[in-house]
Protein backbone atom coordinates (compact mmCIF):
# COMPACT_ATOMS: atom_id res chain seq x y z
CA UNK A 1 0.00 0.00 0.00
CA UNK A 2 0.94 3.65 -0.38
CA UNK A 3 0.74 6.48 2.16
CA UNK A 4 -0.53 9.96 1.40
CA UNK A 5 1.40 12.36 3.63
CA UNK A 6 0.32 16.01 4.10
CA UNK A 7 3.63 17.85 4.22
CA UNK A 8 5.40 21.11 3.60
CA UNK A 9 8.82 20.51 5.12
CA UNK A 10 9.07 16.85 4.02
CA UNK A 11 9.84 15.50 7.51
CA UNK A 12 7.09 12.85 7.81
CA UNK A 13 7.48 11.89 4.15
CA UNK A 14 11.22 11.37 4.58
CA UNK A 15 10.57 9.30 7.71
CA UNK A 16 8.29 7.09 5.62
CA UNK A 17 11.03 6.73 3.03
CA UNK A 18 13.46 5.59 5.72
CA UNK A 19 10.87 3.14 7.06
CA UNK A 20 10.54 1.68 3.55
CA UNK A 21 14.32 1.32 3.32
CA UNK A 22 14.23 -0.51 6.65
CA UNK A 23 11.74 -3.04 5.28
CA UNK A 24 8.23 -1.66 5.83
CA UNK A 25 6.19 -2.85 2.81
CA UNK A 26 5.32 0.55 1.33
CA UNK A 27 4.69 1.10 -2.37
CA UNK A 28 4.83 4.91 -2.64
CA UNK A 29 5.11 7.86 -0.29
CA UNK A 30 2.61 10.31 -1.77
CA UNK A 31 3.59 13.88 -0.95
CA UNK A 32 0.42 15.96 -0.55
CA UNK A 33 0.81 19.70 -0.36
CA UNK A 34 -1.01 22.98 -0.90
CA UNK A 35 -0.28 25.66 -3.51
CA UNK A 36 3.14 26.21 -1.92
CA UNK A 37 4.05 23.22 -4.02
CA UNK A 38 7.85 23.16 -4.31
CA UNK A 39 7.88 19.44 -3.50
CA UNK A 40 5.18 18.56 -6.01
CA UNK A 41 7.01 20.57 -8.66
CA UNK A 42 10.39 18.95 -8.08
CA UNK A 43 8.86 15.47 -8.24
CA UNK A 44 6.98 16.32 -11.42
CA UNK A 45 9.65 18.35 -13.24
CA UNK A 46 12.99 17.66 -11.58
CA UNK A 47 13.44 21.37 -10.86
CA UNK A 48 13.72 22.45 -7.24
CA UNK A 49 12.74 26.10 -7.40
CA UNK A 50 11.63 28.42 -4.61
CA UNK A 51 8.72 30.78 -5.21
CA UNK A 52 7.11 33.30 -2.89
CA UNK A 53 5.25 31.77 0.04
CA UNK A 54 1.49 32.13 -0.36
CA UNK A 55 -0.87 32.18 2.61
CA UNK A 56 -3.32 29.27 2.64
CA UNK A 57 -5.88 27.54 4.86
CA UNK A 58 -3.21 24.93 5.71
CA UNK A 59 -0.50 27.16 7.27
CA UNK A 60 1.82 24.38 8.43
CA UNK A 61 2.47 23.67 4.75
CA UNK A 62 3.12 27.29 3.76
CA UNK A 63 6.78 26.59 3.03
CA UNK A 64 8.87 27.14 -0.07
CA UNK A 65 12.13 25.57 1.12
CA UNK A 66 11.59 22.02 2.38
CA UNK A 67 14.68 21.58 4.54
CA UNK A 68 14.27 17.82 4.90
CA UNK A 69 14.44 17.39 1.13
CA UNK A 70 18.18 18.01 1.46
CA UNK A 71 18.38 14.77 3.46
CA UNK A 72 16.82 12.82 0.59
CA UNK A 73 19.21 14.50 -1.81
CA UNK A 74 22.13 13.45 0.39
CA UNK A 75 20.95 9.85 0.25
CA UNK A 76 20.33 9.84 -3.51
CA UNK A 77 23.77 11.36 -4.15
CA UNK A 78 25.44 8.50 -2.26
CA UNK A 79 26.16 10.62 0.82
CA UNK A 80 28.38 12.94 -1.21
CA UNK A 81 28.45 16.07 0.95
CA UNK A 82 30.40 18.07 -1.63
CA UNK A 83 27.85 17.37 -4.35
CA UNK A 84 24.94 18.19 -2.03
CA UNK A 85 26.69 21.38 -0.96
CA UNK A 86 27.26 22.41 -4.56
CA UNK A 87 23.59 22.03 -5.43
CA UNK A 88 22.39 23.80 -2.32
CA UNK A 89 24.81 26.65 -2.99
CA UNK A 90 23.37 26.97 -6.50
CA UNK A 91 19.90 26.98 -4.95
CA UNK A 92 20.93 29.71 -2.50
CA UNK A 93 22.48 31.85 -5.24
CA UNK A 94 20.07 31.23 -8.13
CA UNK A 95 16.87 30.13 -6.40
CA UNK A 96 16.76 26.71 -8.06
CA UNK A 97 18.68 23.62 -9.14
CA UNK A 98 17.89 20.83 -11.60
CA UNK A 99 18.03 17.12 -10.97
CA UNK A 100 19.36 14.82 -13.66
CA UNK A 101 17.14 12.05 -15.02
CA UNK A 102 18.95 9.38 -12.97
CA UNK A 103 17.96 11.08 -9.71
CA UNK A 104 14.40 11.71 -10.93
CA UNK A 105 14.07 8.00 -11.73
CA UNK A 106 15.29 7.08 -8.24
CA UNK A 107 12.77 9.45 -6.66
CA UNK A 108 9.89 8.07 -8.74
CA UNK A 109 10.51 4.58 -7.36
CA UNK A 110 9.51 5.68 -3.88
CA UNK A 111 7.55 8.93 -4.24
CA UNK A 112 4.63 10.52 -6.01
CA UNK A 113 2.87 13.79 -5.28
CA UNK A 114 -0.05 16.15 -5.71
CA UNK A 115 -1.14 19.65 -4.70
CA UNK A 116 -4.50 21.02 -3.57
CA UNK A 117 -5.93 24.55 -3.69
CA UNK A 118 -7.83 26.18 -0.81
CA UNK A 119 -11.08 25.60 -2.72
CA UNK A 120 -10.17 21.93 -3.06
CA UNK A 121 -9.41 21.75 0.66
CA UNK A 122 -12.79 23.21 1.61
CA UNK A 123 -14.62 20.95 -0.84
CA UNK A 124 -12.86 17.88 0.56
CA UNK A 125 -13.71 18.73 4.17
CA UNK A 126 -17.34 19.17 3.17
CA UNK A 127 -17.53 16.06 0.99
CA UNK A 128 -15.79 13.79 3.49
CA UNK A 129 -18.10 14.88 6.30
CA UNK A 130 -21.20 14.30 4.15
CA UNK A 131 -19.94 10.91 2.97
CA UNK A 132 -18.25 9.56 6.12
CA UNK A 133 -19.42 11.85 8.96
CA UNK A 134 -15.75 12.46 9.78
CA UNK A 135 -14.42 15.99 10.20
CA UNK A 136 -11.00 16.67 8.71
CA UNK A 137 -8.63 19.50 9.48
CA UNK A 138 -7.34 21.39 6.39
CA UNK A 139 -4.01 19.54 6.34
CA UNK A 140 -5.64 16.13 6.66
CA UNK A 141 -8.07 17.09 3.90
CA UNK A 142 -5.16 17.73 1.54
CA UNK A 143 -3.79 14.26 2.26
CA UNK A 144 -7.21 12.73 1.60
CA UNK A 145 -7.77 14.72 -1.60
CA UNK A 146 -4.41 13.78 -3.11
CA UNK A 147 -4.66 10.22 -1.86
CA UNK A 148 -8.06 9.77 -3.50
CA UNK A 149 -6.60 10.43 -6.95
CA UNK A 150 -4.47 7.32 -6.46
CA UNK A 151 -7.36 5.31 -4.99
CA UNK A 152 -9.34 6.15 -8.13
CA UNK A 153 -6.56 4.47 -10.13
CA UNK A 154 -7.12 1.28 -8.14
CA UNK A 155 -4.32 1.70 -5.59
CA UNK A 156 -4.58 1.08 -1.84
CA UNK A 157 -3.75 4.28 0.04
CA UNK A 158 -3.61 5.21 3.72
CA UNK A 159 -3.93 8.96 4.24
CA UNK A 160 -2.23 10.32 7.33
CA UNK A 161 -4.18 12.66 9.60
CA UNK A 162 -2.57 15.63 11.30
CA UNK A 163 -4.37 17.98 13.70
CA UNK A 164 -7.73 18.06 15.46
CA UNK A 165 -10.18 20.03 13.27
CA UNK A 166 -10.94 22.38 16.19
CA UNK A 167 -7.42 23.74 15.86
CA UNK A 168 -8.66 25.28 12.58
CA UNK A 169 -12.16 25.95 13.85
CA UNK A 170 -13.03 28.90 11.60
CA UNK A 171 -11.92 27.18 8.39
CA UNK A 172 -13.70 23.93 9.21
CA UNK A 173 -16.90 25.63 10.32
CA UNK A 174 -16.98 27.65 7.11
CA UNK A 175 -16.50 24.46 5.11
CA UNK A 176 -19.30 22.62 6.91
CA UNK A 177 -21.57 25.61 7.60
CA UNK A 178 -21.97 24.34 11.17
CA UNK A 179 -20.30 24.78 14.54
CA UNK A 180 -17.89 22.16 15.85
CA UNK A 181 -17.06 21.34 19.44
CA UNK A 182 -13.63 22.00 20.93
CA UNK A 183 -12.48 19.12 23.20
CA UNK A 184 -11.98 20.28 26.78
CA UNK A 185 -8.27 19.37 26.82
CA UNK A 186 -7.64 21.41 23.66
CA UNK A 187 -9.81 24.26 24.92
CA UNK A 188 -7.68 24.58 28.05
CA UNK A 189 -4.52 24.80 25.95
CA UNK A 190 -6.03 27.39 23.61
CA UNK A 191 -7.17 29.53 26.56
CA UNK A 192 -3.79 29.49 28.28
CA UNK A 193 -1.83 32.72 28.30
CA UNK A 194 1.15 32.60 25.98
CA UNK A 195 4.50 33.01 27.70
CA UNK A 196 7.43 34.48 25.76
CA UNK A 197 10.97 34.99 26.97
CA UNK A 198 13.66 36.59 24.82
CA UNK A 199 17.17 35.25 25.36
CA UNK A 200 20.50 36.02 23.67
CA UNK A 201 21.38 34.15 20.47
CA UNK A 202 24.01 32.08 22.20
CA UNK A 203 24.23 28.29 22.06
CA UNK A 204 25.20 28.16 25.72
CA UNK A 205 22.32 30.45 26.77
CA UNK A 206 19.79 28.45 24.75
CA UNK A 207 21.07 25.16 26.19
CA UNK A 208 20.93 26.58 29.72
CA UNK A 209 17.34 27.76 29.19
CA UNK A 210 16.30 24.32 27.93
CA UNK A 211 17.89 22.70 30.98
CA UNK A 212 16.08 25.08 33.33
CA UNK A 213 12.77 24.47 31.59
CA UNK A 214 13.26 20.72 31.80
CA UNK A 215 13.98 20.87 35.54
CA UNK A 216 11.16 23.29 36.30
CA UNK A 217 8.27 21.67 38.21
CA UNK A 218 5.67 24.47 38.23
Amino acid sequence: MSFSVPTGNFGDAYAGYLAKKMGLPIDKIIVATNKNDILNRVFKTGVYRSNSVRKTLSPSMDIQVASNFERLLFDLLNNDTKEVGKRMKHFSNKGYFKLEQRIISLISRDFDSGAVTDNGTIATINHFFNEKEIILCPHSAIGVKVGKTFVDRGETVVSLGTAHPAKFKETVENALDKRIQIPSALKRVMENKESVKVIPSSKEKVADEIRKSYLRTD
